[in-house]
């Protein structure tokens, strides 16, 4: 009897250390993202030192005009989501309230929403062959590609591909791009698209606990080459 509860007292111990238990504390880490210029959405992930998920705290979003999002646990994602935040806010406030804390987290993040689509409006190879104007590019040539400015600092990504592969891609601070001669190959249809990209923080989390990024994508440009 004696070694079935010395077996019994270390399979619950055992069940102990393995639940969700915070008393080591929390690590949070929140993301907020935009695409197409549409509103704000923030993820927030807190996390004990065993990988579990706070999923029992309180977690709110305030913007700039003081206006608070409740964010809602999602169980499939493993993380609390607040979504239609105000894309016109320059920054947001994170707030998590746990009993592992031992006082409620907070955390100002800042967020500017891309609000220019980067259109695509010029492209053409050095023979002046322009695909707005239905020509075909030389693809012996160079190819240069403009599209909208979008506001504020920003980076482009660049990427030409066929319906089953990306054939090449760049990357820019300005709103043209070159892309270098036999880089495609004759006869083939292509599409060329244009991302724009504003990023904060670090979206992998290694050197901080927060990320910001606003996208806009281009409309898609069909063109064929010779």
């Amino acid at each position: 009897m004696k070694n079935i509860k010395i077996v019994l007292v270390f399979i619950v111990s055992a069940l102990i250390l393995n639940s969700c238990s915070y008393e080591a504390g929390l690590k949070i880490r929140c993301s907020i993202k935009s695409e197409n210029g549409t509103s704000v959405t923030a993820e927030i992930i807190p996390e004990n030192n065993m990988g579990c998920i706070a999923n029992g705290a309180v977690v709110y979003v305030t913007d700039c005009f003081n206006q608070i999002t409740m964010a809602s646990y999602n169980n499939s994602m493993g993380v609390y989501k607040a979504v239609e935040l105000n894309p016109l806010s320059d920054f947001f406030y994170v707030s998590v309230i746990s009993a592992a804390l031992s006082k409620p987290y907070e955390i100002k993040i800042p967020h500017n929403v891309i609000s220019v689509k980067p259109e695509i409006v010029a492209m053409t190879d050095s023979l002046n062959n322009n695909v707005f104007s239905g020509n075909e590019l030389d693809v012996n040539e160079e190819i240069q590609i403009g599209w909208e400015k979008c506001d504020g600092k920003v980076v482009y990504d660049v990427k030409i591909q066929t319906q089953l592969l990306t054939v090449w891609t760049g990357s820019t601070s300005v709103n043209y791009i070159s892309v270098p001669s036999k880089n495609l190959e004759e006869g083939k249809s292509y599409t060329v698209s244009v991302c724009a990209q504003r990023i904060i923080g670090d979206p992998l989390f290694l050197n901080c606990d927060y990320s910001s990024v606003s996208t806009f994508n281009s409309t898609k440009v069909n063109f064929y080459t010779k």
